[in-house]
């Protein structure tokens, strides 16, 4: 059975975060990485008649992971998504744009590589994924947390000003921009010192009441306005 989102406003951050919960993604504080691979949310939502599934993904770049299983986890995401979601620190460095580029192109030729066989082709020339959003964590640059609106418009403002200093990134951010759809950015600040702590239990209550007002409307924001159907892209 599919759940249905019925959730509005600062509901979208009530309650608890049950750490190795069966329902919940799991977290914990250490440094260690919790996630490996790709995990997918035991159940999908239900919002305005679309099946939403959640992902998450392991962080890209720790030491233990080869690059072949990088280029793989993040190609795959990037294939099975259709609202991609960026999670960097503070800010969109050069490496960042980089990297990206790199898996995308990865996953760009599976779907070149899947072209040559299948029976209906995709437009390779026209041919784009679809939403990509850079989200910045701990992001300390807002004038007021409480004003949604001026926040994403701060951020917009960020994410064209980025993609503007071109003049010595050998084209990075003009294939970047070419190969999604939509690009987005936004930030959040630092959820508070409770997560810093060993014996956090996940309680939200204890988070800054800046950034639950601020990541529940980021949240509500999404769910109720950018809903994005997944475009098929492997055909027989």
């Amino acid at each position: 059975m599919l759940r249905r989102l019925q959730y509005t406003g600062e509901d979208w951050l009530q309650g608890s975060v049950e750490s190795g919960s069966a329902h919940y993604f799991t977290y914990r504080k250490q440094k260690e990485r919790v996630t490996t691979g790709i995990w997918v949310y035991s159940q999908p939502y239900v919002r305005n008649d679309v099946a939403i599934v959640l992902m998450d993904t392991q962080g890209l770049f720790d030491l233990r992971t080869p690059m072949e299983i990088n280029k793989a986890v993040f190609s795959l995401t990037t294939l099975l998504s259709s609202y991609q979601i960026l999670n960097v620190q503070n800010r969109i460095s050069e490496d960042t744009l980089q990297q990206l580029e790199f898996f995308v192109e990865f996953a760009r030729s599976a779907v070149e590589l899947n072209n040559k066989s299948a029976k209906t082709k995709i437009d390779l020339d026209t041919f784009k994924f679809q939403r990509l959003e850079f989200l910045l964590r701990d992001w300390t640059h807002f004038d007021d947390e409480t004003d949604y609106d001026f926040c994403r418009k701060e951020m917009a403002e960020f994410l064209e000003e980025t993609f503007s200093r071109k003049s010595h990134d050998a084209g990075t951010r003009d294939r970047i921009v070419s190969m999604f759809s939509e690009m987005s950015c936004f930030g959040l600040g630092h959820p508070g010192k409770c997560v810093s702590k060993k014996d956090w239990d996940g309680t939200l209550d204890q988070l800054d009441p800046e950034f639950k007002l601020l990541a529940g409307s980021y949240f509500a924001d999404i769910f109720e306005n950018h809903i994005v159907v997944k475009e098929p892209l492997f055909q027989g």
